[in-house]
């Protein structure tokens, strides 16, 4: 017999899980924090885009196509699992109009997908690019399959990067790009993973409170005016908040930083960096 925990007086009824209908900042935070937990030799190394034909998105809603595209997905993981042991694939899902065909105007998802070979940067990648195409348009299930393996192998549909910085930058693209368009439905989850997705545990740093001042007022300087909100939060010690950097310069911020004179007779622990009154001279200099 199970007893029913919500019916029992007293007890914390659970809330109802909301549908999503945007990529929230909450969701973005998560997305950006699992990439940046990532490990430097298991990064990324090669991109594709995976797209739907036009004759499996016909007569459907945004609701039915979103609800495909996840029925989609789940094959091709499976797929992908079987096929490329100890890889692991980082996607993203995007809604955009189409800008021709049958379908011109109307919202279609597509997947950017970051991959890495469990054989890292020397596996075939190329050569993979075929075999992943090949297998997504099978788990489309379109009867256009000849056309939809051309524009999966288009030049432009894949690419090997080259670098660990380049991965990262792809990462904060798709991450930062807006959705212009206001859902009545339900689009789905916008980003997942296929395979064991390597995680570092993270490294605890004590910061004095001269350090975080000065580390605050060098990461607003780097955020977007418009971005008032952000930089705001950046301006109250003691809050948390999140952004990524190389361990190499965050190494070398705290090293110049620690050289800076204590102002303390500028600062005030409870209140923001405002008051600072003296500004970085030297750091803007260096650039």
């Amino acid at each position: 017999m199970k007893s029913n925990d919500r019916a029992k007086p007293g007890k914390r009824k659970l809330g109802k899980k909301k549908e999503i209908r945007s990529f929230s900042n909450h969701s973005r935070r998560n997305y950006l924090k699992a990439f940046g937990r990532i490990p430097e030799n298991k990064v990324p190394t090669f991109w594709q885009d995976l797209t739907f034909a036009d004759d499996v998105m016909q007569n459907k809603t945004l609701k039915q196509r979103a609800v495909f595209c996840t029925e989609t997905i789940h094959r091709f993981r499976k797929r992908f699992k079987r096929h490329f042991p100890g890889s692991y694939l980082i996607w993203k899902r995007e809604w955009q109009p189409r800008k021709s065909g049958p379908l011109k105007g109307e919202y279609c998802p597509h997947i950017h997908a970051l991959i890495c070979f469990s054989g890292g940067e020397e596996a075939p990648a190329l050569a993979s690019a075929y075999e992943i195409a090949d297998a997504w348009v099978d788990c489309t299930k379109t009867n256009e399959k000849e056309k939809a393996l051309k524009v999966a192998m288009h030049e432009n549909s894949y690419r090997q990067i080259r670098s660990t910085l380049t991965a990262r930058k792809y990462a904060v693209a798709y991450a930062g790009k807006q959705d212009y368009q206001l859902f009545t439905e339900s689009p789905g989850r916008f980003w997942g993973v296929c395979g064991q997705l390597p995680q570092e545990a993270g490294e605890k740093l004590e910061l004095s409170f001269h350090d975080e001042i000065w580390l605050r007022r060098i990461a607003r300087r780097k955020v977007s005016k418009r971005n008032k909100k952000f930089r705001k939060h950046l301006s109250k010690p003691g809050t948390s908040t999140f952004f990524m950097m190389e361990r190499t310069t965050l190494d070398k911020l705290l090293a110049w930083i620690r050289t800076v004179p204590d102002f303390d007779k500028n600062i005030k622990q409870k209140g923001s960096d405002n008051n600072v009154r003296r500004e970085n001279d030297e750091y803007q200099s260096d650039g």
